[in-house]
């Protein structure tokens, strides 16, 4: 993008001002998501799009796009739904010469995702999947990304009531839970329950209602596909392994270290691990365990401060034991070091 200069004409953008039409094919339409991308929908053919036709010759490059995917389709005898659409754009819109095409197509009954040839799970970022199942939830996840960028079709009530009920529950399960799975904690949870229930009845189609059901709805996806919900191994403890726990081996002199250090190192590492279970994080409790860790440092660094004060005073302590105001210097410094 280059700014460029230029005068504002009288009544821009006004009544006062003409309205020139841009150049819209036929049966397609324009619409703007609430975070600003613009896109493109042809209800008639089931086909939305970010890619600019408003251009011409990348309309033509596009076309010819969806034309291979309808002969595709009609060949493998596998038409849309009436409830499907296809998303597609032009692979490099900047190559004149290149007339590839990235595309998916969305199923709005099943919230899913799919395409009409087989596809490696690796190369649309879905990791250690477990079977066909499972899978399920990581192409969920990508149904609801689709509708959040492209909010144009309204998201049915009873899926708004759906998510409100796996909130509310999900408020209850840290309530009555310190291991919850749930990624989200309850003031959160709170949060987005009272979002859904300030939608207005006579208002639920409207792009930001739309758009932030399905936000929601992605991060629910999301969080039953890393517990494999619903399969014979879901993770149901926040603490439980589903994949294989690592093994660290620690060395002699690392355990005497650990030893000298009055066993914090131990503890940090235990309280570290309860929070990296299968290479997933919750913020909510990363953010506890960064609390945790400040208030000990702080701890530390007054207790430091102390004995060094007696120190100057000349208690009794440090006259017969002037190892342990060393060894707590060196505690000290270990543990609030890095935040000095």
């Amino acid at each position: 993008i280059t700014p460029i200069d230029i005068t504002i004409p009288a009544g821009l953008h006004s009544n006062l001002s003409p309205r020139m039409p841009r150049y819209m094919p036929p049966e397609w339409t324009t619409h703007v998501s609430p975070e600003g991308g613009r896109f493109f929908v042809n209800s008639i053919m089931q086909v939305v799009t970010d890619t600019n036709i408003y251009d011409l010759q990348l309309y033509q490059r596009l076309q010819y796009g969806i034309t291979e995917f309808q002969a595709l389709s009609s060949q493998l005898d596998k038409g849309l739904p009436n409830h499907s659409e296809l998303f597609i754009q032009l692979a490099n819109p900047a190559d004149e010469k290149c007339g590839q095409c990235n595309y998916y197509i969305v199923d709005h009954d099943t919230q899913t995702e799919y395409w009409l040839h087989p596809v490696d799970p690796y190369e649309m970022g879905i990791f250690r999947v477990t079977s066909e199942s499972h899978i399920k939830y990581a192409l969920q996840v990508h149904y609801w990304a689709h509708v959040e960028y492209f909010p144009h079709r309204p998201i049915h009530s009873t899926k708004r009531g759906e998510l409100i009920n796996i909130l509310r529950h999900a408020q209850l399960d840290h309530l009555t839970s310190m291991t919850s799975t749930f990624p989200y904690g309850i003031k959160e949870c709170e949060k987005f329950q009272a979002a859904l229930l300030n939608v207005k009845e006579d208002e639920p189609d409207n792009f930001y209602t739309t758009s932030m059901t399905a936000r929601l709805w992605a991060a629910v996806s999301q969080y039953k596909f890393d517990n494999c919900h619903g399969e014979e191994y879901a993770r149901l403890d926040r603490l439980q392994y589903i994949g294989e726990q690592p093994v660290v081996q620690k060395s002699v002199g690392l355990t005497i270290l650990f030893g000298l250090l009055l066993g914090f190192p131990k503890k940090v590492n235990e309280d570290l691990e309860s929070v990296y279970v299968d290479d997933i994080v919750c913020e909510t409790h990363w953010k506890k365990f960064m609390c945790d860790m400040t208030e000990s440092w702080k701890d530390s660094r007054l207790m430091h401060e102390r004995s060094v004060l007696g120190g100057t005073k000349g208690s009794s302590i440090d006259n017969h034991w002037p190892c342990i105001d060393m060894l707590l210097y060196w505690v000290a410094t270990v543990r609030f070091g890095p935040f000095t």
